[in-house]
């Protein structure tokens, strides 16, 4: 009987280090996309700017150039988060 509540004390404990490294990648993987969006939207403000008052682009090629912008957000978002967990212990 002691055996069984020691198991049952030891999946509790298990689940709460699961729940807590999931908030934790939840943390993190906010904290990368801020810093995605801090590098891209910069540069798509100043194309979206050039393409309407400038060198206007036909609305294929402005989505594609949108579609592709939130590729490169979320592609930079996992390839921090991966560098930074696979160089830390």
């Amino acid at each position: 009987m002691l055996h069984y509540y020691h198991i049952k004390i030891e999946l509790r404990l298990e689940a709460i280090r699961v729940l807590r490294s999931r908030l934790q990648l939840r943390e993190k993987l906010k904290e990368k996309l801020v810093e995605a969006l801090q590098a891209v939207l910069p540069i798509v403000a100043i194309v979206l700017v050039l393409s309407f008052f400038i060198a206007p682009l036909s609305p294929s090629v402005l989505l594609c150039f949108l579609l592709g912008a939130v590729m490169i957000i979320f592609g930079m978002m996992f390839f921090t988060l991966g560098a930074e967990m696979s160089m830390t212990p």
